[in-house]
């Protein structure tokens, strides 16, 4: 049998191993040498996102980060490994920043979670929520 040829969106799914939803949030990250820096997101998943730098971060690079929830919930934090550092194709004075979380508080990932779920919700393309029992 003749093997088939996935398509990038297989590839990316696999590779990454969790659905991203497209959201913008604020996000606060820094490192220990570093200044703190504000940026939006342009997607996240329950284990990494990505999101804009206007310098390159490096890759390898551990990151302390505050996600800034909607709706005036408590920010969320988690300590992040950056694995993609490379410049914007759209917008070439930025950076693409991608990375993964290393480090949180339970709690924290299921506030995350919750909020992707309803983007996912909103967004009306895919579904990444386990069924609700009685529905």
């Amino acid at each position: 049998m003749g093997r088939t040829k996935k398509t990038a969106t297989e590839k990316t799914q696999e590779r990454r191993g969790r659905t991203r939803v497209k959201a913008n949030f604020i996000i606060e990250y820094w490192s220990d040498n570093k200044n703190r820096q504000s940026s939006l997101t342009h997607d996240l998943s329950s284990n990494g996102l990505c999101f804009a730098s206007e310098n390159p971060v490096g890759k390898g690079t551990g990151l302390f980060t505050m996600l800034r929830m909607p709706q005036g919930q408590k920010p969320v934090r988690f300590c992040a490994e950056v694995v993609r550092d490379k410049k914007s194709e759209i917008q070439p004075e930025l950076y693409e920043v991608g990375v993964k979380i290393t480090k949180a508080k339970r709690m924290d990932l299921k506030v995350m979670e919750q909020t992707l779920c309803s983007c996912a919700a909103m967004s009306n393309r895919i579904r990444i929520c386990p069924e609700k029992k009685g529905s």
